[in-house]
C-alpha cells in the first residue's frame, strides 16, 4: 500500500524476446493485408 492505495507490481518472468515479436507482428500485417 502506498499513501492508503494499494499499489500493483509488474515481475519480469523472462527475458525480453524482440525476434520473436517481430515475427508475430508480422505474421499479424501479413493476415491483415491477406495478399493472397
Amino acid at each position: 500500500m502506498r499513501h492508503g492505495f494499494p499499489v500493483r507490481y509488474y515481475k519480469k518472468i523472462r527475458e525480453r524476446n524482440e525476434a520473436l515479436d517481430c515475427f508475430v507482428y508480422n505474421l499479424a500485417a501479413l493476415e491483415i493485408l491477406n495478399p493472397n
